[in-house]
Formats: structure tokens, C-alpha cells, sequence
């Protein structure tokens, strides 16, 4: 039942062109299912890396104005 071409992603909803609901249940949900899990489960570890990304930057950027400070309040001119 292999048909290249008939699948779509809308938003949060995958449509399956000219296909009846019978074929969906009797040939594409299981694949639909392990697709779906799987599309979850890299989206979830892409927002984990970018969080962990963000945070370091946040703790780098917290790190140097804490040095330059330190570094401002110890400079003297005279």
C-alpha cells in the first residue's frame, strides 16, 4: 500500500491524501505512531540542547561581568 507522495504535516496534523480511513487503520497507523514518537522524541532532545546551550551562555555572560567588575573596582589611575 506503499504510495509515495500522499502524506502531509499541517500544523500538528498529518494528512494522508486519498487514502480511507480503513487503510489508515489497516496499513499506515502503526508506521504513523512510530513516526510521530520518534518526531517528539527529536524535537524534545533539540529543546534540551538549546536550553543547555542557552544556559551556558547565560552562566559565560554572568562570568565575565562578574570578572569585569571585579577588574573595574581594582583599576586606578593614580
Amino acid at each position: 500500500m506503499h504510495r509515495p507522495g500522499i502524506a502531509g504535516v499541517y500544523g500538528a496534523k498529518i494528512i494522508l491524501a486519498g487514502t480511507t480511513i480503513e487503510e489508515v487503520n489497516k496499513y499506515h497507523r502503526d508506521t504513523l505512531v512510530l513516526c510521530v514518537g520518534k518526531a517528539n522524541a527529536t524535537e524534545s532532545e533539540i529543546i534540551e540542547r538549546r536550553q543547555k546551550k542557552d544556559e551556558m551562555r547565560r552562566r559565560q555572560l554572568e562570568a565575565h561581568k562578574t570578572e569585569v567588575k571585579e577588574i573595574a573596582q581594582n583599576l586606578s589611575f593614580d
